[in-house]
């Protein structure tokens, strides 16, 4: 099975102009996603990591669905 690989942003438009990808999800989209079956990678680059924000919130939910960071 192969790994899926997904960089989390905080707002498409501060990345997709200069490297338009599939792989590429705002915070608010995976944050609203369900569990899929496949393996994923997960990488956060949201700005705001701290306790509460959404980065954090992306990173609690990548490791509560199994996803390698």
């Amino acid at each position: 099975m192969q790994t899926q690989a997904h960089v989390i942003i905080d707002d498409m438009v501060d990345w997709q102009p200069y490297y338009p990808s599939q792989s590429l999800l705002s915070a608010s989209e995976y944050l609203q996603t369900t569990h899929s079956n496949s393996r994923q990678s997960i990488l956060n680059l949201c700005n705001d990591l701290s306790y509460l924000s959404t980065g954090y919130y992306v990173s609690l939910l990548a490791e509560a669905r199994g996803n390698r960071d």
